[in-house]
């Protein structure tokens, strides 16, 4: 089991849609591919390690970690089933939209229409 870390780079001008972003699909392929993940954001898309430093480290239990202020970043957690996704920071809208398993903790603000 792994803990992925992403830690904010830099904030983009628009908004981007998190729903890819999942523990255990992260957790189950290499960080290289982690990187390459195209996340979509309006019309276009944009690789997640344009949008973040990404790490990955042993853990107990299958993990996601966003780390800065992510209030533009929508979807977080989205069908989130299974392990664990922390945000140090706050999120944009849509945070644990269809959720059903697993746990979602928000520490700042979340946008419109979490849950």
């Amino acid at each position: 089991m792994s803990t992925t870390t992403l830690r904010v780079r830099h904030a983009p001008g628009f908004r981007v849609n998190a729903a890819r972003l999942l523990p255990a699909a992260l957790a189950a392929v290499p960080v290289a591919d982690v990187a390459r993940i195209a996340l979509p954001a309006g019309n276009e898309t944009c690789a997640a390690a344009d949008l973040f430093d990404i790490a990955r480290a042993d853990s107990e239990h299958t993990a996601l970690v966003i780390e800065g202020d992510v209030s533009w970043l929508d979807h977080v957690g989205a069908q989130l089933d299974e392990g664990s996704l922390t945000v140090h920071g706050s999120c944009g809208a849509y945070a644990g939209l269809r959720m059903n398993g697993g746990t979602l903790v928000i520490e700042g603000d979340a946008g419109h229409f979490t849950g």
